[in-house]
């Protein structure tokens, strides 16, 4: 597999998104796919203000990684979700099968609130979280996330290219 990981500095409120994530399990469930320990939301749809700069900004850097790394097709959907890792949470080996690219932004990433590890053949390469940092990488690239070891949530917004 190639290497293909692009990341992004973005300039986003980070303040109101995180208020906006640690707000909805207020009134949602959290379901577990990959999650050990931490909150994960369905797939999101509808109306997410809070959320919509986030999105365009996906879309215009999913443009930018076709343009690099032709695999996405012209016309696609963002499928995103919410997680928060609390302390002592993690997140197991996993792919994303059924898209094409799958990605990660940071909201809140506290002092040792765990790496994101993509596993390659010949090794792996990790990634510490870094806020307002948008990651994009192929759904079939397996990772994992290591264990929060700070005493506050780690909170991510992630997302499928379909």
């Amino acid at each position: 597999m190639i290497k293909s990981i692009y990341t992004k500095k973005l300039d986003l409120d980070l303040p109101s998104i995180k208020t906006y994530c640690e707000n909805w399990f207020d009134n949602h469930s959290s379901r577990m796919v990959s999650n050990r320990g931490g909150l994960q939301s369905d797939v999101l749809s509808g109306s997410h203000t809070p959320l919509n700069d986030l999105f365009l900004e996906i879309e215009k850097h999913s443009n930018i990684y076709q343009d690099l790394h032709p695999v996405v097709p012209i016309e696609f959907e963002i499928h995103p979700w919410i997680n928060i890792n609390r302390p002592g949470s993690y997140n197991d080996s996993h792919i994303h099968p059924s898209s094409i690219l799958s990605g990660v932004f940071y909201v809140s990433t506290p002092k040792d609130c765990g790496n994101l590890v993509f596993e390659f053949d010949n090794g792996d390469d990790e990634m510490a979280p870094i806020e307002n940092n948008l990651i994009l990488f192929p759904a079939s690239l397996s990772h994992r996330v290591h264990t929060n070891k700070s005493k506050e949530n780690r909170i991510s917004i992630s997302f499928n290219i379909c």
